[in-house]
């Protein structure tokens, strides 16, 4: 039994020196922080687009949509783009920040239009 004992000591001693000695290190790691993800999000038409996988991502009947396909009555404006980094694989979770933070040009009109009826109208009524 003593002599069972000592062997493996020394079994577990020369496995440590081997270790030791190849210079193996073993650390434990938990999951890998997400990578930002780069978006290219064209405020004209509140289109995301994902240039390392391909994928459109859209707004369509009360859902979002994404495929590589872009529905033709989208017309992207290349100079019109934002590139965003965000760090999930749905754009779209973050929609309501990243228009506000990028309004569209047509929607940026249309509140420009919308002061200029309230001046007009704040003047009709003094």
């Amino acid at each position: 039994m003593r002599r069972t004992l000592y062997l493996m000591l020394v079994v577990v001693a020369a496995g440590l020196m081997t270790l030791t000695i190849t210079g193996c290190e073993v650390v434990a790691t938990g999951p890998e922080p997400p990578q930002a993800r780069v978006y290219y999000y064209y405020p004209d038409c509140e289109v995301y687009y994902e240039p390392a996988l391909g994928f459109y991502f859209w707004y369509d009947h009360g859902e979002w949509h994404r495929d590589r396909d872009l529905p033709h009555r989208f017309v992207l404006e290349p100079g019109r783009r934002v590139e965003i980094h965000l760090d999930t694989d749905r754009p779209y979770l973050m929609h309501q920040r990243i228009r506000a933070e990028f309004p569209g040009h047509e929607e940026h009109e249309e509140h420009e239009h919308h002061e200029r009826r309230e001046d007009h109208h704040d003047r009709d009524w003094h």
